[in-house]
């Protein structure tokens, strides 16, 4: 609020950086950038999270797995708050938006986010809403978007290939195996499940149970009016 401009950024160590008007580090916070993790990966956003003094900023990013929102204060780079969510969030790649949503004065911190499931993968795709009170974060509204994810995993060679995938709302799903020529030569799921995580093995067969050849295949989930596929490689 001196009428001065400040550029603020971060690097991809989760270091936050403030120069003032002449290129220099911005004094108030400190003789060294703010480090709030091990990865930022967004834009830092500003805004005046509790109404008085200066400008806040609010950084995203990750520590390899999870994700974080993190709020410092303006005035000296101290943390006002930190978000890690639970269930955990993923890696957050998407940079914040803010403003007033629900007209009280204070603005509230927008973000898209994904929770991670058990085995620490993209779950559930989501819009997050945070209150951004210097108190804390008070209220929180995820709006679940229509998100499939599937995930494959071969194990040894000849062995059997693990399937994983993520429904964000129970539906009908079908999760076929088919060769790269089109053909289908196995159905795996073909019925309706609830949403959530969900784990399966192909053992390398078809469905007259016989083994299939060694070569690459494609495994298809079809849920949610969508269409998701991946490579699975068998191995003699």
């Amino acid at each position: 609020n001196d009428g001065d401009l400040e550029v603020i950024f971060a690097d991809d160590h989760a270091n936050v950086y403030v120069l003032d008007h002449t290129g220099s580090l911005y004094t108030a916070w400190g003789t060294n950038p703010v480090n709030v993790g091990t990865v930022t990966s967004s834009s830092p956003a500003l805004c005046n999270i509790d109404g008085v003094g200066a400008l806040d900023v609010i950084v995203c990013g990750h520590d390899g797995t999870d994700g974080f929102i993190t709020a410092l204060s303006g005035d000296d780079g101290s943390q006002i708050w930190s978000y890690t969510g639970s269930p955990p969030i993923g890696p957050v790649n998407s940079s914040p938006a803010v403003g007033d949503i629900d007209g009280d004065g204070l603005a509230e911190i927008v973000v898209g986010v994904t929770y991670l499931d058990s085995y620490n993968a993209a779950n559930t795709g989501s819009i997050l809403v945070l209150d951004g009170s210097s108190t804390g974060i008070e209220e929180r509204d995820v709006v679940e978007s229509r998100q499939v994810v599937l995930e494959t995993n071969t194990g040894s060679i000849g062995g059997s290939t693990e399937i994983r995938y993520a429904l964000p709302q129970g539906t009908h799903v079908e999760l076929s195996l088919y060769s790269t020529d089109g053909r289908r030569i196995a159905t795996l799921i073909n019925e309706h499940q609830t949403a959530g995580s969900h784990t399966i093995t192909w053992d390398g067969t078809d469905d007259a149970g016989l083994n299939v050849a060694a070569g690459v295949y494609f495994c298809r989930l079809s849920a949610e009016g969508l269409q998701i596929a991946e490579k699975v490689i068998r191995l003699k």
